[in-house]
């Protein structure tokens, strides 16, 4: 059994670079066993995409996937409003009812397109007024208010909102606050709220120290993770062959991570073995793109991660493993409670 990630000891602090980072196409390695296919069309076109622990690369035409993601689109784009800033833990609001999970990348990842996109409409995001000045957590709540039984309102505790809260953080990397790196790691370590992390990452850049930082942190933490590529229609008509090649040089850093952790945090338990890739802002307007971009799998991905089931089965390949980011009790939308 795991020991609780609140008392693992404080993760180190994150590099602070003293330049902005070049982008650069991730270094060469080995071939997967199944080389995606050149060929397929505009990430748009794909509600669904992902790569796997065996090296191969789905890419699920948003026409497949209308009856098993539809209903999760629903969910995300029902009444997603701001709640509240909190600068330190001490801000956050006492929740011992809403699941959360956090939205981490680093400044200039496009974590803001991607935010507007995850709920379909345009300008939900707060940002700051220049690139790495933003020093709040951001709370939002997504979903249709859920049926509290009045046995879990105890004295103090008010009836949730939304089932699902979404906190997004200060990026991360050059010209970011220092304190940002205490903040989300005292979040990171002690929110009891907190069910998992979604960690974005470009596919326009190579692995950087600040990234390695963030994992690691999660790794120290023993905290759920769920990783996401960015842009990948920035490669245009090779998107699936740069796309694949950073998910597979992240794999291997995750694995890595493992090995060196003293924890549970493995493979499956601990991080997603599916890599997504997303194109949230290719078209401009991200209440336009519904489920494509791959944003309906990752959609899936999150309630997965946080353990909430809208009872739909998501459409699945006959190659495609089970993702087992979450391996608890999955809780039904009506019903939806801590996991004490």
């Amino acid at each position: 059994m795991a020991p609780s990630p609140r008392s693992l000891k404080p993760a180190p602090p994150p590099p602070q670079p003293s330049s902005p980072p070049t982008p650069s196409s991730p270094s060469p390695s080995p071939s997967p066993s199944s080389s995606p296919e050149e060929t397929l069309k505009s990430p748009s076109l794909y509600s669904d995409i992902f790569y796997d622990a065996s090296h191969h690369l789905h890419a699920t035409p948003s026409s497949q996937t209308i009856d098993s993601l539809a209903p999760i689109e629903t969910f995300f784009r029902k009444n997603p409003r701001f709640l509240y800033s909190a600068a330190a833990l001490k801000d956050h609001p006492y929740n011992p009812l809403t699941p959360e999970v956090v939205l981490l990348g680093a400044s200039n990842v496009g974590k803001s397109s991607f935010l507007n996109a995850l709920v379909s409409r345009s300008g939900t995001a707060r940002v700051g007024p220049r690139p790495g000045k933003t020093t709040l957590m951001n709370a939002y709540g997504v979903g249709p208010a859920p049926i509290t039984p009045k046995k879990d309102l105890t004295p103090g505790t008010h009836k949730p909102t939304h089932p699902l809260i979404v906190m997004d953080t200060p990026g991360y990397g050059f010209k970011s606050k220092a304190t940002w790196g205490k903040s989300i790691v005292e979040y990171l370590a002690s929110r009891k709220a907190l069910r998992g992390a979604i960690v974005l990452l470009s596919s326009e850049k190579k692995l950087l120290d600040t990234d390695r930082w963030i994992l690691k942190t999660l790794a120290d933490t023993n905290t759920r993770t769920l990783a996401v590529l960015t842009k990948v229609d920035k490669a245009k008509g090779r998107w699936s062959v740069v796309g694949s090649d950073m998910a597979r040089a992240l794999q291997e850093e995750l694995r890595a991570l493992e090995v060196q952790s003293d924890y549970e945090w493995s493979e499956g338990s601990g991080w997603v073995p599916d890599v997504y890739l997303t194109a949230a802002g290719m078209r401009g307007a991200s209440n336009t793109l519904g489920n494509g971009g791959g944003m309906g799998g990752v959609r899936a991905a999150i309630l997965e991660m946080a353990g909430i089931d809208l009872g739909v089965k998501r459409a699945k390949t006959p190659e495609e493993p089970q993702n087992k980011s979450y391996e608890g009790k999955i809780v039904s939308f009506d019903d939806l409670q801590w996991k004490k």
